[in-house]
Order: structure tokens, then C-alpha cells, then sequence
């Protein structure tokens, strides 16, 4: 995607912290791609995070060949 997930970094940052256990220090948004928002993360060390908006066909397709992701 080519702009910022909308609903923000701190949705993104407490799903983080309640799913993986991982304090975000920073999250950099990586305008990218048409089927998924990126980010760096910047924790103990740096991790790429796709996230998919299965409300579209797009995202439902991109979700379906990953191997895991988040509620």
C-alpha cells in the first residue's frame, strides 16, 4: 500500500505487545506494494511486517499464501 494503515501505529503496536510479546521502539511505514501494508519494526531487533486487509478479495488472496499471521 502506498499510505500508512489508517487505523495507526498504536493498533499496530498493541497487537505486537499482546500477541508476540515484543515492545516496538519505532515502526517505519514502507510505501509499497498494492496488496499489503509494510513496516519496519524496530524492537530488540529489526523485523518486516506485512499486514493484510482481509476485508478485500486483494488481501484474502495475499492472507491465504502466508504461512501464519495474526488474529
Amino acid at each position: 500500500m502506498k499510505q500508512p494503515l489508517p487505523e495507526g501505529n498504536e493498533l499496530i503496536r498493541s497487537i505486537l505487545r499482546e500477541y508476540w510479546q515484543l515492545e516496538p521502539i519505532d515502526l517505519h511505514f514502507i510505501p509499497i506494494g498494492d496488496s499489503a501494508y509494510s513496516y519496519q519494526v524496530e524492537a530488540d531487533s529489526t523485523t518486516y511486517l506485512k499486514i493484510v486487509d482481509r476485508r478485500t478479495a486483494t488481501g484474502r488472496r495475499t492472507a491465504e499464501r502466508m504461512q501464519f499471521s495474526l488474529p
